[in-house]
């Protein structure tokens, strides 16, 4: 299916937007790496402050009671959306200026309406450690991977280690 989609994008366009590209593609490509390591336009690449406390403390407050002031995806996503959410809640400011594409920023309209929209990056977990960026750190040992962990950092998963974030 992701073949597929790469396929149906490239018939569809002449001059491919690398960043569009470099998202479709498993991220141990080649091609999505070089584009990952130095674009310009993930939110890893700016001056952004995480404040730890305040992430670690909404989390606590969130993590069994769902915040109302944000939809919920019951259909997978929800726990991007949560940790896009810890983000902000510890000033991590959002890339919206490309809103209302989905494909671009990462950004969350609309918290405590009914007419929620997000960017694909702040809800999908593949899109959302793309966008964010891993910083090199990747880790297939666990010794190493829990040496490095600290309070309020964010953890993804590729489960099938096919190039793609599953959580």
């Amino acid at each position: 299916a992701e073949n597929e989609e790469i396929k149906a994008y490239l018939a569809k366009h002449l001059n491919p937007d690398k960043e569009t590209l470099a998202m479709l593609l498993p991220y141990t490509s080649p091609f999505a790496k070089e584009y990952l390591a130095t674009a310009n336009n993930t939110l890893s690449n700016t001056s952004q402050y995480f404040d730890r406390a305040k992430g670690v403390d909404y989390a606590i407050q969130y993590a069994e009671n769902y915040n109302p002031m944000y939809a919920y995806f019951w259909i997978g996503g929800d726990c991007t959306n949560f940790a896009s959410q810890i983000l902000l809640a510890g000033g991590v400011k959002m890339h919206d200026e490309m809103w209302p594409d989905t494909e671009q920023g990462w950004w969350y309209r609309g918290a405590g309406t009914n007419k929620a929209d997000c960017s694909i990056s702040w809800k999908n977990a593949d899109r959302f450690v793309r966008y964010m960026g891993t910083n090199g750190n990747e880790y297939t040992s666990f010794y190493t991977f829990a040496s490095k962990l600290m309070s309020g950092d964010h953890i993804a998963l590729d489960f099938e280690s096919d190039g793609n974030w599953n959580h």
